[in-house]
């Protein structure tokens, strides 16, 4: 089994000898350009309330998505630079490669954190809304349950709600928020 990877391996340097510089950029361009590809199609039907763990382990500095962004910026760089009409040195073709690569890490690393930034949503402390006025947005029965509309941090939502009164609420009647339970609000008519 040894004998067989070290094989594999003197296989793989036999064959990267063979390859020129621009076309051992350009494979690794093409090769990481379509990885990238993939992962952000993955990224892109990723459901991300499937908990906040699954999102962060997507976003982080040296994430599969960074790495294969520095390998594409590696690999266009290089195979550019590698052009015989330039005649850059192999040194200065490395340098800008890796120079290219490192910029297209932290750009792909700045703009994920700016998608993850667009799926924050702020926990709402249902406690607060106690006392306020809201909407019936369904009609309630006594003592039955329905939705209310109110308008929590700036922003109007939907929440479920309780008539605890023995009068029925009709919708977009007034309503006041006088309790929370297990997430659902307690109301009563205006």
């Amino acid at each position: 089994m040894i004998l067989d990877s070290l094989k594999l391996i003197r296989d793989l340097l036999h064959l990267i000898n063979g390859i020129n510089a621009s076309d051992f950029y350009i494979i690794v361009a093409v090769m990481s350009t379509i990885l990238f590809g993939l992962k952000l199609l993955a990224l892109a039907h990723m459901d991300f309330d499937a908990g906040d763990e699954l999102a962060d382990s997507s976003f982080t500095f040296l994430s599969l998505q960074s790495i294969l962004a520095f390998f594409m910026g590696f690999g266009w760089a290089g195979s550019t630079c590698a052009k015989k009409e330039y005649e850059m040195s192999s040194v200065v073709v490395i340098l800008i490669s890796v120079a290219a690569g490192t910029a297209l890490l932290f750009l792909s690393v700045w703009l994920m954190s700016l998608v993850k930034k667009l799926n924050f949503t702020p926990k709402v402390d249902l406690n607060s809304a106690i006392g306020r006025i809201g909407t019936a947005y369904t009609r309630m029965r006594p003592n039955g349950t329905g939705k209310v509309r109110i308008e929590l941090n700036g922003k109007v939502s939907i929440f479920n709600a309780k008539n605890s009164t023995t009068c029925e609420i009709n919708a977009f009647e007034r309503v006041k928020i006088i309790a929370v339970k297990d997430g659902v609000f307690d109301v009563e008519k205006i």
